[in-house]
């Protein structure tokens, strides 16, 4: 008898799609993940926009660039609570957008007065503020034109559409049948091998075929609290910090438009530094009228005498002592690229062998 359920398992399990069933699964499963992410909305596009359309450093100007930007991560706040529960701890209530200084208490109240509006509508409410700051900003003549302004509207509007997309991915998931026809399969599978398995000594699939259901269900949503889901704290706090920088802070400072060493130049030629060394480094200038050689810079003088050419690292150079206002305070440092931080410490550990 017990000779007889073996083999009957043994023919049995062999029939069944074990593999084409769940590397389907597993293909949607992460492709549904991967789109998800590109769907999620930067504020940088509508930074910049208005940054290059309503420019200016008189305070009105600068109080419709914030404004703005702070309704459209206000709206980004409002969508991300009503699908992810890391914004969720983050934001329990609305309240908590008014103590963030996201929203104001005149504008919470606003907003719940909009309407008979549920959980997942009010976040396009923000939007139609920002709508109503650029064409206030183009009636009183501080964007320029219409193209201009409509160029601002249209990042809005995408910004918006990718919150519409984030909810629609929520709202459809994947059909359930077949999120139960991958996990009775994969059951099944081993129901029928725990007996099947008594012919063979050493099954060589059973540990893959087990781990890739898991790896689905863990996949299916990203906008959990798991450590392989989004990272929706960092993304709002990134935001914020991003789009009020590119309003506000960036601009205050601006290169001028010099002729550079570069601009005589038909064909670009960068020096190959890993194949030079410290003898064979000269920075020659192109032949050019005599007129023009005297407004060219010297280049020999803007680079360190101290630089260690032989190293890889030479580009970082500008970028050593470069670190964003709040970086430390937004990111764990246990969460950056580990081949930056190396690269930096090979740099500067370069610069003070070379002083």
């Amino acid at each position: 008898m017990a000779m007889s359920l073996c083999t009957y398992c043994n023919s049995y399990s062999s029939k069944i799609p074990i593999v084409f069933v769940l590397g389907f699964y597993v293909s949607i499963v992460a492709a549904r993940w991967w789109d998800q992410f590109l769907a999620l909305p930067w504020p940088d596009q509508v930074s910049l926009y208005l940054l290059a359309h309503l420019p200016g450093p008189t305070t009105q100007e600068i109080l419709y660039r914030r404004n703005i930007v702070r309704y459209i991560n206000a709206s980004y706040c409002l969508a991300l609570r009503s699908v992810s529960s890391r914004a969720r701890l983050r934001f329990p209530t609305e309240e908590h957008l008014v103590t963030a200084g996201i929203l104001t208490s005149d504008e919470l109240e606003l907003l719940r007065n909009s309407g008979p509006v549920d959980i997942r509508g009010e976040y396009y409410i923000p939007i139609n503020w920002a709508h109503d700051l650029v064409q206030k900003a183009r009636k009183d003549m501080l964007i320029k034109s219409e193209y201009a302004a409509d160029a601002i509207i249209q990042a809005i509007n995408d910004f918006r559409g990718c919150l519409g997309s984030i909810f629609v991915y929520d709202w459809i998931n994947p059909p359930l049948v077949y999120t139960q026809t991958a996990t009775i399969c994969v059951y099944s599978y081993f129901l029928f091998n725990i007996f099947a398995w008594q012919f063979i000594d050493q099954p060589q699939d059973s540990v893959a075929q087990n781990i890739d259901i898991y790896v689905a269900e863990s996949l299916i949503n990203p906008f959990g609290e798991d450590d392989d889901d989004f990272e929706i704290e960092y993304m709002i706090e990134r935001n914020l910090e991003m789009s009020f920088a590119i309003v506000h802070g960036i601009m205050q400072d601006q290169p001028q438009a010099l002729k550079g060493n570069l601009n005589h130049k038909s064909v670009l030629q960068l020096p190959n530094w890993g194949k030079m060394n410290q003898s064979q480094v000269q920075i020659t200038v192109d032949a050019c009228d005599e007129e023009e050689q005297g407004d060219r810079p010297d280049l020999e003088q803007q680079l360190d005498p101290n630089l260690d050419v032989n190293n890889d690292y030479l580009f970082l150079g500008s970028l050593a002592n470069f670190k964003v206002p709040g970086y430390e305070d937004i990111t764990p440092s246990g969460e950056r690229s580990s081949l930056w931080n190396r690269a930096l410490k090979v740099f500067q550990f370069n610069r003070s062998n070379s002083r």
